[in-house]
């Protein structure tokens, strides 16, 4: 099921950008008609260096992956990483998974180590090369309920340039129907996606056949799309938006949009509330905030030291949707044009592109 174009003209005064940082100024706004006064959130004063620990296991096969890194929290940086950390997790069965480091910042549970299981509880513990140790609280993994249908439209958003210039661009926008069941707790949803695009290299020879690569991008990344069915009492979420994409020239050919609904505890919901009025303008939501937003995540032994991030037990259910270069509802140029590019650019060699791959995505034949 498609929809089908639109047009939309966002206020000057409180429209909303895809930058997080404003999304707690305009939130009230969006549901109340009306802007209030911005709040302030100070970092401390002092230069303190934090860890910054994001994970999350789910009921899917993997991989689990987990960032470990850390931050100086007066200087806003970008968290720096750990890379010789050992890093554990257990279930509320006491079985325990070591983690593998991959790179940087980056560790995982392979895919096939374990999947989450509805019901049970799941903890970390995550050793750094000092010595010191962290926790994390245990979370419970929740039920998801499936998303029914999944579709999108086009639209030509306008709003203001950072320069108060006005502009506007054409999105795509996805977005899916689901349930609500009613639950004693929540249910409580955040949704991610991504988009996966193919792009045909340019050949030297004509008689060659080029070949198709395939790429994966994260949609929406600066965004926290989430509901609160404690907040907004529905039986049904019908045309709920979980995520937008300006068109580019990686639509010129097929693309997938992968939806992925995850359900989540009362406590990961007002971490992420939390996060939503905090988090970095730029980058995305996994940057170290502008303040210190408490997770689920503290040293072993002072529970009064947390570190930043938070540790999640998902239940996911994922849904996708398509588009070809005919759906579009405006012109759009290949990334990669004869006689444009040079002989030595990705466009000759599509696996130079960062994350290329030849291999299609499973569900990418239908």
């Amino acid at each position: 099921m498609k929809k089908y174009l639109t047009a939309t003209i966002q206020s000057a005064g409180c429209s909303f950008p895809t930058r997080l940082w404003w999304f707690g100024v305009c939130l009230w706004p969006l549901l109340m008609g009306s802007c209030i006064e911005k709040i302030a959130f100070e970092a401390p004063g002092t230069a303190e260096e934090q860890v910054v620990i994001y994970g999350k296991i789910t009921n899917h096969p993997g991989p689990h992956q987990l960032t470990i890194s850390k931050t100086i929290t007066d200087v806003l940086a970008k968290p720096t990483p750990i890379p010789d950390a050992q890093a554990y997790l257990r279930d509320s069965d006491g079985h325990v998974w070591t983690y593998e480091h991959v790179e940087r910042e980056k560790y995982q549970l392979p895919a096939g180590t374990i999947t989450g299981e509805v019901g049970k509880s799941y903890t970390i513990e995550v050793q750094l090369p000092d010595g010191t140790t962290y926790l994390s609280e245990p979370e419970t993994m929740q039920p998801v309920p499936p998303i029914n249908s999944v579709y999108y439209d086009f639209a030509e958003e306008s709003f203001l340039s950072p320069t108060g210039v006005a502009i506007s661009d054409w999105f795509i926008r996805i977005y899916i129907d689901a349930p609500v069941p009613a639950e004693d707790e929540g249910p409580f949803l955040r949704w991610e996606m991504n988009n996966v695009y193919q792009l045909t290299e340019l050949t030297v020879n004509v008689v060659d056949s080029p070949r198709v690569c395939y790429l994966t991008e994260i949609m929406d990344g600066q965004e926290i799309r989430m509901f609160n069915a404690e907040q907004t009492p529905l039986t049904r979420l019908q045309g709920q938006l979980t995520g937008k994409k300006k068109l580019g020239d990686t639509f010129f050919e097929k693309q997938f949009y992968n939806v992925f609904q995850h359900s989540m505890t009362r406590r990961a919901a007002r971490y992420y509330e939390q996060l939503q009025l905090v988090s970095n303008p730029s980058g995305n939501i996994f940057d170290a905030p502008p303040a210190a937003v408490k997770g689920n995540i503290y040293r072993a032994g002072n529970e009064l030291v947390p570190a930043l991030g938070y540790f999640e037990a998902n239940a996911v259910d994922t849904a996708r949707t398509f588009t070809e270069n005919e759906d579009l509802p405006i012109f759009i140029q290949p990334r990669c044009v004869y006689f444009l590019d040079e002989l030595d650019s990705p466009c000759y060699n599509c696996l130079l592109f960062s994350g290329a791959t030849l291999e299609p995505p499973s569900y990418w034949c239908f």
